[in-house]
């Protein structure tokens, strides 16, 4: 029987985002293959909104808490997350470009070749930046991201009224591990979640099938 550290809230949320992410990848390229049906521009807009809002939110907890939390304690691992911040960076800008690509197929003015390009920088980016972050940021968290610093950065999002905005809790929850629920339970109100879920998991799930769907 092997003595296995204890799940870590924080590090969790990151798995959990980012399998949120690969997913979201998967069921996009999904969708824009040219071995499949074009789907509706409508659709991947609306699919699109969800992810590029769930990533935009993610990077700036890291980039303004989490990153500073664990730079402040150890000063000379900095870089590390500098070059994370730069990836950050360099992510939200192939995403502009596909959110005019995008945005062109579907007022008209553009087709899905443009589209399917542009996804395919963004795939490519995100996918290098999740292997990098795993593999320099992620051994650093069990250390440097105490359940003190946990609750104290609930408390203050509750003070702030700074919650993980409700189609986070959607987005992110779709397909993720039991333990991830069990983690934002631990940490935010039962039924805070529960209403979130409520209000956004069935526009969620339309959304999904909708990308999905061939018809």
């Amino acid at each position: 029987m092997t003595d296995d550290p204890p799940p870590h809230p924080y590090l969790l949320s990151q798995v959990a985002t980012h399998a949120a992410v690969r997913r979201d990848l998967t069921r996009l390229s999904a969708a824009l293959a040219p071995s499949r049906k074009a789907p509706s521009p409508q659709a991947v807009a609306a699919y699109w909104e969800y992810f590029s809002y769930g990533m935009h939110h993610h990077h700036e907890l890291e980039d303004t808490i989490y990153w500073p939390l664990m730079s402040g304690k150890r000063p000379e691992i900095t870089d590390t997350f500098d070059a994370a911040e730069a990836e950050h960076a360099a992510i939200a800008s192939v995403m502009d470009l596909f959110d005019k690509t995008l945005a062109a197929w579907r007022d008209g003015s553009g087709d899905i070749e443009p589209v399917r390009a542009a996804f395919a920088q963004v795939t490519d980016a995100i996918t290098v930046h999740l292997t990098h972050e795993e593999s320099t940021a992620w051994p650093l968290i069990r250390e440097l991201v105490t359940p003190e610093d946990m609750g104290r950065l609930v408390a203050q999002g509750a003070a702030d009224n700074a919650w993980p905005p409700a189609k986070q809790f959607a987005w992110a929850f779709d397909e993720a591990p039991p333990e991830a629920r069990a983690v934002s339970e631990s940490l935010f109100p039962v039924a805070v979640i529960d209403q979130m879920m409520a209000e956004w998991g069935p526009p969620w799930q339309a959304i999904v099938a909708a990308l999905a769907d061939e018809s």
